[in-house]
């Protein structure tokens, strides 16, 4: 089976490769940049140049873009047989509650063309990525041992993206989980002080959370290097959510067979990011 992979440079992306290949699958990734350290042979600059030959497309949001009605109508031209794209919960939300639409991901559009293809397609709907914590935790961390933030009492269901690599290589290769629409999520709810708990546990250090207004924290992010659009999303998120996503999903599970990641091996795995 040979499997197009877009966003392959990605954290997800490289994930699903490695698991593919350790499948047997034969794996097409689309890069800008060449193979660089990608673990495969067949790379192509676009995905326009991979369709052609490919049994099964990951359709990656941010690689794909507003371009997604033309790739699943490539793909039914081309005889692919399967696709599975990558989206969030809370697609279904207004744009100004999606902060991933500020870095480009363009989830519901995608989604939407995918569903309407003729093809057989899996929707894996991604709760917020441990990955988050870089920005929102590690980089206070790295100046203190005190981690500021607002709405200390919402709680995210913070998802290993391993574990979204791992379902989405199972949905590409066992058509068993065609048509369904899969939530992603770990296998807790964590507020923000609880975040913090974790990684000190973790980590050893001796952290503390304080909870702060809403533009403080905000600030906080834009020091920290991300956009201010995207910080006032992510808070407006907040504000808006309370505890609608307080609930694991258990698909993670159902798909792999093992329960989902919790977040303390995540950050183990990444304790020098958490680092003084």
């Amino acid at each position: 089976m040979r499997v197009l992979v877009t966003g392959a440079t990605g954290t997800v992306g490289r994930t699903v490769i490695r698991g593919l290949t350790g499948a047997g699958a034969e794996v097409r990734a689309v890069s800008r940049r060449g193979a660089g350290d990608l673990a495969v042979a067949d790379v192509v600059p676009e995905w326009e140049a991979g369709v052609d030959g490919v049994d099964a497309i990951f359709v990656h949001p941010r690689a794909v873009g507003l371009d997604a009605g033309r790739l699943v109508a490539r793909a039914e031209a081309a005889g692919v047989r399967r696709l599975v794209v990558m989206s969030a919960v809370n697609v279904d939300t207004p744009d100004h509650l999606q902060p991933s639409r500020v870095r480009g991901d363009r989830n519901r559009e995608v989604e939407a063309a995918v569903v309407a293809s003729a093809l057989p397609s899996t929707v894996l709907r991604c709760d917020v990525f441990a990955s988050n914590t870089f920005g929102t935790v590690g980089a206070q961390l790295r100046r203190s041992d005190v981690v500021r933030g607002a709405f200390p009492r919402v709680a995210e269901r913070l998802i290993d993206e391993r574990d979204i690599g791992d379902v989405a290589v199972a949905a590409l290769l066992d058509p068993r989980w065609a048509g369904r629409r899969l939530e992603l999520t770990g296998p807790e709810a964590l507020t923000l002080p609880r975040v913090v708990d974790v990684v000190g546990a973790v980590t050893g250090r001796h952290l503390s959370f304080e909870e702060v207004p809403r533009a403080v924290a905000a600030a906080a992010l834009v020091a920290a290097g991300l956009p201010k659009d995207f910080a006032d999303s992510y808070f407006a998120m907040l504000a808006e959510q309370g505890d609608r996503y307080s609930t694991p999903s258990g698909d993670v599970a159902a798909v792999l067979g093992h329960p989902a990641r919790d977040y303390a091996g995540w950050v183990a795995d990444h304790r020098e990011v958490f680092a003084a």
